[in-house]
């Protein structure tokens, strides 16, 4: 759903609870007590993502990432050397099994494929053709994960640490840091999944 489709209707956010039920949390639902949506400061047209502040409430069962240091430009992405060939995990829900008493969340994991020089095309929700920043992910999904968070981990290189084989000659072994940094959200057009970055200003507004 997009900020138009949703303004002024009430509309409800399912959030697990500590106690293993489910709750469904009303929005927009009295006057004076609107959603406020914020969209990209300079390209709200292309960058098809809005977010919303919702304060969590006592019993729910919620995590929170740091809108500081998780997520990151592409500029922070190329110091971080996050690129082609890194692990992605996009987090959401699977339509055929969304949970009866709880939402059970999926984890569809890839890879980064390709980071094109220029911009590629999406398909909208509203089927509307657009020209956006993005990237492409290979990854092993399904149809309905459109707008997943992707979060990439970042590739390390621990030097001078493993012989290579039959020799005396020490080559740096690759290996995955622990931290998770979101850098888009997914779009899925037809069999693959272009992922769109999602700069870190857009949530800053």
């Amino acid at each position: 759903m997009c900020p138009k489709q949703l303004a002024g209707d009430v509309f409800y956010i399912r959030v697990n609870q500590k106690d293993g039920s489910a709750k469904d949390v009303p929005l927009n639902w009295e006057q004076g007590n609107e959603v406020t949506w914020y969209q990209h400061p300079t390209d709200a047209a292309r960058a098809d993502v809005a977010v919303t502040a919702i304060e969590p409430q006592r019993g729910q069962d919620v995590l929170f990432i740091d809108g500081q240091i998780d997520i990151i430009s592409d500029e922070k992405r190329e110091q971080l050397g996050i690129g082609v060939g890194d692990e992605v995990f996009m987090v959401g829900l699977f339509s055929y099994v969304k949970g009866k008493s709880r939402s059970t969340p999926i984890v569809r994991v890839g890879n980064i494929a390709m980071f094109p020089n220029e911009r590629v095309k999406v398909k909208t929700p509203m089927n509307q053709e657009l020209e956006v920043d993005g990237f492409l992910v290979e990854a092993r999904s399904i149809q309905a994960a459109s707008g997943s968070p992707v979060f990439a981990r970042q590739t390390i290189y621990i030097v001078d640490s493993f012989h290579k084989w039959g020799t005396n000659i020490f080559e740096p072994v690759g290996a995955t840091a622990w931290t998770l940094y979101l850098i888009g959200s997914s779009a899925l057009t037809g069999k693959s999944n272009q992922v769109k970055s999602l700069m870190s200003n857009q949530l800053k507004a």
